[in-house]
């Protein structure tokens, strides 16, 4: 047999070999994998689904997150203001309506800065502007969530199949993600973060749909590049989610082009000029955030990092702020009242200073901080929900700062784990990670389950980037930030799930392996018992 290394094989099904070939439709016969797949039972779940976080996101009463101040900076470059009427709701309460009016970008409150959800706030302003309204209800963002579910189950169970077991589980895994309250409280949000959540739903659809063949590709590629488009364009910490989407989609589309015969030299042409130009779509949303970041946001962003992350050691952190350029009044100001900075003179003295690469250096010269730093993402990452802001509206006679915990299940499972950091997530990252790759490069299963195993490979490296440049880069809530990798973590391990092989679930068999050699063992000790001397010269007494 042939080795293989590649970690997308598509010649798999030309292989010649009896041995794969046999287990090959041995896999494919199996009435629980691939034969007379239900598709009405995957838009039936997709359906289900979507209805019920719709309930969950709406009822008794909408949800959604609290302002900070990182939402409005946004709305306003599309003419959209919070209605706080009644008094202001900021961090306290969830403000679902913003009146419509006159952009303002460009002014002292308003800077210029490039996101995917000013697309969002634009296209809701558009809407309401055709209905004659002048103000924009985000319970409508938490209807498109809640569509965006549903197809997200959809088109994943169109793609791997199988016996309705098999779909409810692993419908019922994407559901317990995706209404987690870690989640959900987004689309009732303007942050940055709300449009991240979106396009990670998108992309875990496109990524599996890409993998398959006829038209099923070419909507897995526009969904996939709608899905990053969104991701890659949140913000510049999300922008590194679309390498790995990229590299992948490339990689199949080129792959699917060279296999076509050489005659058909325009066909294959055709292939490898889409995967050029799915490469360009996924890579310039992520191109136009970074450069569009505001210069503002950049020296909040990097004077948070270095004074409010604990990465300075309290004995020294003067000297250490003095070794990374910063002017003494700077110092001054980060060891004393380091939240006036953003009203001093000194951020524009500083501003020079103050880059990514000031972070990125001082890390370098104290890798025990990158380290810690790491650690603390993690810890954010398993209790991926902001602190301190409500889920509730002004109206909704809750009080401040409430937070709704009716959907936990999974953000508290990944709590219980909290404690172990960057030890725990990054052994979790591996188990994942390693039998995601066994899967993907597996020539016994059928391409579905491939196709849904490469999947959870691309989010998973995906999220492993984005949390690295949350530790790296972002000083401002960092605990928001990561969310959108959380999410891409958690749909990679549910995509795992779904890509296991039929056969007996793999606890049964534990279960099964564990009673034989228990079994085994007692039978082996029951053995020599009876032949010890002492129990036969104890027999021979007896007679």
């Amino acid at each position: 047999m042939t080795t293989t290394w590649s970690l997308i094989e598509p010649d798999e099904a030309r292989s010649t070999d009896p041995t794969t070939e046999s287990s090959r439709r041995h896999v494919r016969t199996d009435p629980g994998v691939e034969s007379d797949r239900p598709r009405g039972l995957a838009v039936l779940l997709g359906g289900i689904v979507a209805l019920l976080v719709a309930v969950r996101a709406l009822v008794p009463g909408p949800i959604g997150l609290a302002d900070d101040g990182g939402a409005v900076r946004y709305a306003c470059q599309t003419g959209l203001t919070a209605d706080t009427a009644g008094g202001p709701r900021f961090f306290d309460f969830a403000i679902l309506r913003w009146s419509v009016g006159d952009a303002a970008t460009g002014s002292e409150g308003c800077p210029a800065h490039a996101s995917s959800v000013t697309w969002l706030a634009g296209a809701l302003r558009w809407m309401i502007g055709l209905l004659g309204q002048d103000v924009v209800d985000l319970r409508v963002v938490s209807l498109l969530y809640a569509a965006l579910c549903g197809l997200l189950v959809a088109l994943v169970l169109l793609v791997i199949g199988g016996s309705v077991r098999r779909q409810v589980v692993v419908a019922t895994g994407l559901l317990l993600v995706v209404a987690d309250a870690a989640f959900v409280g987004f689309a009732g949000s303007l942050y940055a973060e709300s449009t991240a959540v979106l396009g990670v739903l998108l992309l875990a659809a496109g990524l599996v749909l890409v993998d398959s063949r006829g038209p099923r590709a070419w909507v897995g590629l526009v969904v996939a590049v709608l899905g990053s488009a969104l991701v890659a364009g949140a913000r510049s910490t999300t922008a590194v989610l679309a390498v790995p989407v990229a590299i992948y989609v490339a990689i199949v589309w080129w792959r699917r082009g060279s296999r076509i015969d050489r005659r058909r030299w325009a066909a294959r042409l055709a292939h490898h000029g889409v995967a050029v130009a799915a490469v360009l779509a996924l890579v310039a949303p992520a191109v136009w955030t970074v450069a569009g970041e505001s210069e503002r946001a950049r020296v909040a962003e990097t004077w948070a990092m270095l004074t409010q992350r604990g990465l300075l050691d309290p004995e020294a952190a003067s000297a250490e702020l003095r070794s990374t350029g910063l002017t003494p009044g700077a110092v001054d100001l980060a060891t004393t009242s380091p939240t006036t900075f953003e009203s001093s003179d000194e951020r524009e003295a500083n501003a020079g200073v103050l880059r990514p690469s000031t972070v990125w250096s001082f890390l370098l010269a104290h890798p025990g901080r990158a380290v810690s730093a790491l650690d603390d993402a993690a810890r954010d990452y398993l209790t991926p929900r902001p602190a301190g802001l409500g889920s509730y509206p002004v109206d909704s006679q809750m009080p401040p700062k409430a937070q709704d915990n009716r959907v936990v299940v999974v953000s508290s499972v990944t709590g219980w784990f909290a404690g172990g950091g960057l030890i725990v997530l990054g052994a979790g990252w591996a188990l994942v990670a390693l039998a995601a790759f066994r899967r993907a490069r597996s020539t016994n299963t059928v391409a579905s389950t491939r196709s849904a195993a490469r999947a959870s490979l691309v989010l998973l490296a995906g999220s492993m980037l984005g949390t690295a440049t949350v530790a790296f880069g972002v000083g401002v809530a960092p605990d928001r930030a990561v969310v959108p990798a959380a999410l891409s973590g958690l749909l990679a391990v549910v995509l795992l799930v779904a890509s296991r092989p039929s056969g007996p679930s793999p606890v049964v068999a534990g279960l099964r392996w564990a009673a034989s050699r228990g079994a085994t063992a007692l039978s082996g000790a029951s053995t020599a018992l009876r032949e010890s001397p002492a129990r036969r010269s104890s027999d021979g007494a007896r007679r």
